[in-house]
């Protein structure tokens, strides 16, 4: 990898150039589950701050998740 050059992991085409819609549908359905989990805590604590943290510690497993089984995939 060099500087610029694009490390997105998320390729919605199968290998014949056509779109992968059950992998566009279920990065979808869970990044809609992780929004209205974000929403319900908010509206829930009335605080802001509490979805930013939330949403911060989600990416931060995420990211060690990553790092230490090597799934790069989830990036």
């Amino acid at each position: 990898m060099t500087l610029g050059e694009a490390t997105a992991s998320f390729q919605p085409l199968t290998a014949g150039g056509e779109l992968d819609w059950p992998l566009i549908a279920i990065r979808w359905i869970g990044a809609t589950m992780a929004g209205l989990a974000y929403a319900w805590l908010y509206i829930r604590s009335d605080k802001l701050w509490s979805s930013v943290i939330a949403h911060a510690v989600t990416h931060g497993a995420l990211g060690v998740w990553v790092v230490c089984l090597r799934q790069g995939q989830f990036w």
